[in-house]
């Protein structure tokens, strides 16, 4: 019902809105009820939308991000993974290193985040997004080349630590994007769409790491990655060169149009910056006795699923090796089980995990991993290899994405950056811890063995600490249309200057997830 007013003579009677005509001679409403029917208005038309097409607007939705978030992922994703099938015989062959150096080696990423991460929180926290994701970069290019010329297993590791850094800042970045621009209704399929492109690349990147390794040197594979590396660069600084020039002719337009009458209706510029920079400084202190329980609870999951995958990029290519398959078999090795990986996160991960939860996706995946571990030792040719791998891929396919959408979707709205930092501390903990110790176990035990079923128990440990700890952070449908409507309200309120109804100007309104 509408409100009641009192009209001229003291009697009961509904409120009118008032009619006037703006400089165009259009019709505006004026008054609470023209307030009222704008929002009405504006939420039956996204809701007739939504209903009308749902998956034209997932698929916009995606397409959306595809220059900003999948273009540059997947070119990073092409440098790092160019030289992961390759690294554990880099460190035997040409540094002479052991199991345990592999290990060690293989944790330097994980080592670097874990040390860094959360002063790269309040760092970013003043950096536009693509800013500091093209100077992270730029140090990985460095590191890449000399790497080339690493000539002892110490010099390689304090190398690949620098370049942890700028990985762990660029990861950062990036999810601190995903964080603030991402909807929660298409952020299972936009995170899994992410990993399923990033495990394409790493598929192509393996076989072309096992021919250049093969066929020039396994040296030459830090020079392609330096390549790989400066294509994603200039692809970031393009998007935002032509994004700025975009919003610069808008904005000029607009202020052509409407004159004066733009700054007399208060709807002045609004900074272009992408980051956090704008929100209030909040202390790593703060952050972390507001938000200990997720960090600890959802990160230690994290953490555990992150080394049992961090694991597996040592483990395979040192028992291919061991059975005395070629370097380009072994890329073509990865490339299979990567295929079969791209294949879950494309097609199947996403839409279990917005649709069903993700725990649907988490225990099966958690189940396959532990399987795939006690298969590896039993491997003894390249067919049984691929069996061991596939079952790999399908656990790993079904948890792609999973890190980042809890990242993404745990990261409170006005402290991004440095939960994200303490987040990426906590979940490097598993590639710090297991990779060496995997090795540890192999040289002290002299089994391959006994090492894989470590790992299998670790993989059985994150399925019982998933289901104790970890809350399930996923949304009904229902729930998630009154999301959407009431973000398309508080949209249509800034943008037309209309007041809000109370429930709705709740500034919680916009952090339900």
């Amino acid at each position: 019902m509408g409100d009641v007013g009192r009209d001229g003579e003291g009697n009961d009677a509904p409120a009118k809105a008032a009619v006037a005509t703006d400089g165009d001679g259009s019709t505006v409403l004026e008054g609470s009820d023209a307030s009222s029917a704008s929002i009405v208005s504006c939420a039956s038309s996204a809701s007739s939308d939504a209903q009308r097409s749902p998956r034209a607007n997932v698929r916009a939705q995606v397409c959306r991000f595809l220059l900003p978030v999948f273009v540059p992922q997947l070119l990073q994703g092409k440098s790092q993974t160019v030289v992961q099938p390759m690294l554990p015989i880099f460190v035997k062959e040409d540094l002479h290193g052991s199991n345990t150096a592999v290990g060690l080696i293989s944790s330097t990423y994980p080592i670097a985040a874990l040390c860094t991460s959360a002063a790269l929180g309040l760092v970013l926290q003043r950096c536009h997004y693509s800013t500091s994701s093209a100077l992270s970069l730029c140090v990985l290019i460095l590191t890449a080349l000399l790497s080339s010329a690493a000539p002892t297993v110490a010099v390689f590791f304090a190398i690949r630590c620098m370049g942890g850094i700028a990985v762990a800042a660029f990861d950062l970045s990036r999810k601190a994007y995903m964080s603030a621009e991402v909807p929660n209704n298409v952020r299972g399929r936009i995170t899994s769409l992410q990993a399923g492109l990033m495990k394409v690349a790493v598929m192509f990147a393996a076989i072309l790491s096992g021919v250049v390794a093969e066929r020039v040197a396994t040296r030459s594979i830090f020079f392609v990655q330096a390549a790989f590396t400066c294509t994603a660069m200039l692809a970031i600084l393009a998007h935002e060169g032509s994004k700025a020039l975009l919003a610069r002719r808008s904005l000029d337009a607009v202020d052509a149009e409407r004159g004066v009458a733009a700054g007399g209706r208060g709807g002045g510029r609004r900074s272009g910056r992408g980051g956090s920079s704008s929100a209030p400084s909040i202390g790593l202190r703060t952050v972390a006795r507001q938000h200990w329980q997720t960090i600890l609870g959802a990160g230690g999951y994290c953490a555990l699923v992150n080394g049992v995958r961090q694991t597996w990029v040592i483990a395979l290519p040192l028992q291919a090796h061991s059975l005395g398959l070629s370097k380009e078999q072994i890329g073509f090795l990865v490339a299979w089980f990567r295929g079969i990986d791209a294949f879950m996160n494309l097609f199947v991960t996403g839409r279990i995990i917005d649709r069903y939860g993700r725990n649907r996706a988490a225990i099966p995946s958690l189940l396959l991993l532990a399987f795939s571990y006690l298969l590896l030792p039993l491997s003894r040719s390249a067919g049984t290899l691929m069996v061991a791998a596939a079952v790999y891929a399908l656990g790993n396919g079904l948890s792609g994405g999973i890190v980042n959408y809890l990242a993404t979707s745990l990261a409170p709205a006005n402290a991004r950056t440095q939960f994200l930092g303490l987040w990426k501390t906590v979940t490097s903990v598993g590639g710090f811890i297991f990779p060496p110790l995997f090795g540890v176990v192999a040289d002290s035990t002299g089994s391959f063995s006994v090492s894989c079923s470590f790992i299998s128990g670790v993989a059985c440990f994150a399925l019982a600490w998933n289901i104790l700890f970890v809350r399930e952070g996923v949304q009904d449908p229902e729930a998630r249309e009154v999301v959407a409507s009431a973000s398309a309200l508080v949209a249509a309120s800034q943008l037309e200057e209309i007041p809000l109804p109370r429930a709705l100007s709740r500034p919680d309104v916009e952090q339900v997830h």
